[in-house]
């Protein structure tokens, strides 16, 4: 195994310690662990035993030899023993009286504090120049991931909530009116991308036939009602992505116009929703649809109770039996749609 990789520890121009990983594949040998963090072999070698004996470290994953092999001029060459970066940093985390080590730990405790206080950490710099390992694919992951939790059901729901609360000259939280022009704006982004209202797209997807209903991403064997009935949940990837994408666009806007400060009403906000969609050449939806949400979730219902009988899961079961029965109390008069958290 030869070893093409690099770890690089050192300090910025403003006295920062920053360690630099140049391959995601980093295999290193003894004696290169103890030349990075400044300590001898015998030293190295006594904490990769411990770690391996403490179980903090597993040996299969984390140890790799290279094949024995032979030369004409040399003769036998005994095979090295490679450790990849899992081992190396726990390696850090032992090593005592050393200058480097001891820079190594302060960095990597600085990251764990970021990162529990935050919930993230980014090397601003590194993905502004691309000095990632791979470069623009982790920079578009980087983009792609962000996208997803930052229109995420509850994020796209309160993005929208804020967005019209500091914008909108008409908005009321309470009303009638604010609630339908919330269903319509989350119907209109849902219907740009699939044909379908949020109500008619999971009335038409969800099956009892189709593992976890037909959702993506559920565990199949523990389906609630609360994800049955959010339409994100039944898009496509190549569609889920298409709706980040729509609503990022559709955010921009909405943002800058609070930063001009500039105050529209929600109507003026549904004409400028559409104005994008025609922009992009996307479908716009005119009314409510044709699947109320009453219906839906009645459908929900039924599929789930036949979803237990096919998979066998009592909490979807008991789940599905409460739902019903809560149904045919209810007014079955279909009314407006209402927000539904796609």
């Amino acid at each position: 195994m030869e070893n093409k990789t690099l770890i690089q520890l050192y300090k910025t121009s403003d006295g920062a310690i920053k360690v630099l990983v140049q391959d995601e594949n980093v295999w290193m040998t003894q004696d290169e662990i103890a030349e990075l963090f400044g300590r001898g072999i015998s030293t190295i070698s006594e904490h990769i035993k411990s770690i391996y004996e403490e179980g903090e470290r597993d040996i299969a994953s984390t140890m790799r030899k290279s094949s024995n092999f032979g030369n004409s001029e040399i003769g036998f060459v005994k095979p090295k023993t490679y450790y990849n970066l899992d081992l190396i940093f726990a390696v850090g985390y032992r090593v005592r009286s050393s200058e480097q080590a001891i820079a190594f730990r302060n960095w990597a405790t600085g990251i764990l504090k970021e990162f529990a206080m935050r919930g993230f950490v980014m090397d601003d710099k590194r993905l502004e120049e691309g000095n990632t390992i791979n470069g623009k694919v982790d920079f578009e992951t980087l983009l792609e991931r962000v996208r997803t939790i930052r229109f995420s059901e509850k994020q796209i729901y309160e993005k929208i909530k804020d967005v019209f609360r500091d914008t909108s000259t008409n908005y009321n939280a309470k009303s009638q009116e604010t609630q339908d022009f919330f269903a319509k704006i989350q119907n209109k982004f849902v219907y740009a991308i699939t044909g379908h209202t949020t109500a008619e797209l999971i009335y038409k997807r969800a099956s009892a036939d189709k593992p976890a209903l037909g959702m993506k991403g559920a565990k199949k064997d523990h389906i609630t009602k609360g994800e049955a009935t959010i339409g994100k949940n039944y898009l496509l990837e190549k569609e889920l992505k298409q709706l980040y994408l729509l609503c990022e666009q559709f955010f921009s806007f909405a943002e800058l116009q609070l930063s001009l400060e500039r105050s529209l009403t929600m109507k003026d906000w549904i004409n400028q929703l559409d104005d994008i969609l025609r922009m992009n050449k996307l479908d716009i939806l005119e009314g409510a649809g044709k699947v109320s949400k009453v219906k839906m979730e009645e459908k929900i219902a039924e599929e789930m109770r036949k979803y237990q009988e096919k998979w066998g899961s009592l909490d979807v079961y008991i789940e599905a039996i409460q739902e019903i029965k809560k149904l045919k109390e209810t007014d079955t008069t279909e009314s407006k749609l209402s927000p539904d958290n796609t």
